[in-house]
């Protein structure tokens, strides 16, 4: 097991965590940041991989892999394949509208996906590496993205930014930190 510092095969469960068993290893690229599935369709996951927090042993990763059967196999979506998708720190399914995702990525950018991944735009331009990307469980056009010192809102489920560490009156203070 990965504690003792070896690592077996990839387990999967279908009745949440009552009983696990395994499965080959699911992809390319193991180096697995998060996890988002589909509402709408619980066959879809999504997986991005590349470790982009700054540590000197992180681990590159290959894009966002995508699963149609509940993680059994998985495939990297094409459109991820570049420099921008090295490294996903986060992504983030609508929590209501099918195939709707955010990914923060390394690359300084949040981007936007429509079509279950098939295209990407990118939305926002951070100050800094994105961390994190969250839409409100409630109210899914409210959505926070994060960088090591910055905060960033939308009201409209991620296609317009506002970013709230201005200093201004209502705002967050410039720069306050992680």
């Amino acid at each position: 097991d990965r504690e003792r510092g070896t690592i077996q095969e990839n387990q999967r469960s279908d009745n949440a965590g009552g009983s696990w068993y395994p499965i080959a290893d699911f992809m390319a690229n193991l180096a697995v940041t998060s996890l988002a599935m589909d509402p709408t369709n619980m066959n879809v996951m999504y997986a991005s991989t590349g470790e982009g927090f700054g540590n000197v042993d992180a681990l590159q990763g290959a894009g966002i892999f995508k699963s149609l059967n509940g993680g059994a196999t998985w495939n990297q979506l094409s459109s991820t394949s570049g420099v921008n998708f090295q490294n996903t720190n986060r992504l983030a399914h609508h929590p209501t509208a099918a195939n709707t995702l955010l990914a923060a990525t390394t690359a300084s950018q949040i981007f936007r996906s429509t079509d279950g991944g098939n295209t990407w735009t990118s939305v926002l331009g951070t100050i800094g590496i994105a961390t994190d990307v969250k839409y409100h469980p409630l109210f899914p056009n409210n959505v926070l993205a994060g960088t090591a010192s910055d905060a960033y809102f939308s009201s409209n489920a991620g296609v317009t930014w506002t970013r709230q560490t201005t200093g201004a009156a209502g705002k967050l203070p410039v720069s306050p930190g992680r």
